[in-house]
This record gives structure tokens, sequence and C-alpha cells, in this order.
């Protein structure tokens, strides 16, 4: 998918039942199969957590911080710091709102999403990475972006999906030659192949490292 903003989150069942966000990030540097410069954006806004003087500590910690160099780390150690254990998947366990932009709900293709899986080692673990190359070159907007994300106010016309299975997130200043080029270095044969070396998934000349990315995001 194709977005200017990808915002997520962790969610948790209010005492109505309603599922909230208990955690907000945005990912800055959404690259195909690559999640890297993240920051949080909110915590706890519904205040869910029983103990607010503690959450109110752990907003100012979090929403200070800056940035991560990966969505994963976020995710890990704000997980580790509320809840005591870094035993989360950040990209199963997040979710984003889509809101398709070029296309009526009811014409968005949601059945494809998340149908193709490959095999991936995180953290020295194999896990399934369920992706979408259907919806890889579609415009859409993100979890918050037209009202109230804070206050988890959204559009009739979208729907929650696992970070996961919006991959890949194609960076929207490239190109439609170039989009299509590096979703075949990524996707041989139309699947996700990890095993690939990173610097084959980018194009001549444009591969930034670490320090430049923080750089451009600071």
């Amino acid at each position: 998918m194709r977005t200017d903003k990808l915002l997520c989150a962790l969610l948790r069942d209010d005492a109505s039942g309603a599922s909230r966000p208990v955690v907000i990030l945005e990912i800055l540097d959404a690259d195909f199969f690559q999640l890297r410069a993240t920051r949080c954006l909110a915590f706890d806004p519904h205040r869910l957590l029983p103990d607010q003087v503690q959450a109110e500590r752990w907003r100012s910690e979090f929403t200070a911080h800056g940035l991560w160099e990966t969505f994963g780390a976020a995710a890990r150690q704000i997980h580790k710091t509320v809840f005591g254990t870094d035993c989360v998947n950040p990209e199963d366990d997040y979710s984003t709102y889509v809101v398709p932009l070029d296309a009526a709900a009811a014409d968005f293709p949601w059945r494809d999403i998340g149908r193709r899986r490959s095999k991936e080692t995180r953290r020295g673990e194999q896990h399934d990475a369920v992706y979408t190359p259907q919806l890889a070159l579609t415009p859409v907007a993100t979890f918050g972006d037209d009202e109230g994300e804070e206050a988890g106010e959204y559009r009739s016309d979208g729907g929650w999906i696992s970070v996961s299975a919006g991959r890949p997130y194609v960076p929207p200043h490239l190109s439609l030659e170039e989009a299509t080029e590096r979703l075949r270095r990524h996707m041989p044969n139309g699947r996700y192949v990890p095993k690939v070396r990173p610097r084959d998934r980018f194009l001549p000349g444009e591969k930034m490292e670490g320090e430049e990315l923080r750089k451009r995001y600071a």
C-alpha cells in the first residue's frame, strides 16, 4: 500500500468491550517490508490502565523519546516497560486503520488482505509473514488521518488490518516505474523472499544509511 503517514496502534478492550488504542506509533520510514524510524504519538489516550499516575510518567517518557531506529525496537521497549515482557510480535500485534483513497470501500479488495504468506526469521524465530502484493500500489490513508486519532473516531469506509498484512509499503515518492522495479526486487515471481540481500532490494544510489535517516526525520 502507499500512504503518506503510517499510523498504527496496540489495541485493548475497554470496560464496554470496545477496542481502543493503548499505544499509537507512527512509522516514519516504511520501505516495502522494512519498518524503520518510529516515534510514539500517544500512550493510553483512553485512560485504560489502572494506575494513571504511572501511565502519565510513561506517557511523558515515550512521547519525548524521539525516534526509535526500528518499529520493532519501539514496540518491544514500550511493551517491556508497560507489561513486563518484550514478547510481542509488532507486525502482527499492532493494527492500522486503513481507508481506501481511490476506491469506494465496497470496491476495495478487503478479502485479499493478508492472504499471501512467506516464512521469515524474526529475532531468531521463524514466523509466517503475511502480506498483500495486490494492494502494493494502492493509495490509502491510515489510522486517525481523517478525524480524532486519539478519540477513536474512524471513518466508516475503512477497516482495521495488521501492520504485517499491509505490507509491502511502497514509499510514495517513488515513480510507478521505480516502484514496480523495487517490487520485483523484493518479490521475485510475486512472492516475498526474505533471503534476498538487503542491498539487492534498492535501486542504484537509493539506499540511505541509519545516520542519514535520523537526520532526515530529526
